[in-house]
């Protein structure tokens, strides 16, 4: 009976991956910019690197959390409170928002 539990549980867990969800979800055409942000954000952006080749953006994860990102920028922030790093990760965030054209991906 665990060994079937653990076996679901790790099939849900594979069937909600960035990777599988997100691309058929993505606009056609390239945004201006994609903006990341939350625990899935570096796969969100992983996956809208393939989609997008060469786009750029933020992605923002909490403290501790890697992503190999090649294009798209990797900040860290507090989580689940905010830190000092949270108000300039903000404030870059809004920056690269601009006037409009940007993707954002939440997790």
């Amino acid at each position: 009976m665990r060994d079937q539990l653990l076996r679901m549980f790790h099939a849900g867990i594979a069937a909600c991956h960035p990777a599988q969800v997100l691309p058929r979800h993505l606009p056609v055409e390239a945004p201006r910019v994609v903006l990341a942000i939350g625990k899935a954000a570096g796969e969100m952006a992983r996956v809208a690197e393939v989609h997008y080749p060469g786009v750029q953006g933020l992605a923002v994860v909490p403290h501790g959390w890697h992503a190999g990102l090649r294009s798209i920028e990797l900040m860290h922030a507090g989580h689940p409170l905010p830190d000092l790093h949270s108000v300039a990760v903000a404030e870059r965030l809004l920056a690269l928002a601009g006037d409009g054209g940007a993707l954002l991906l939440l997790s």
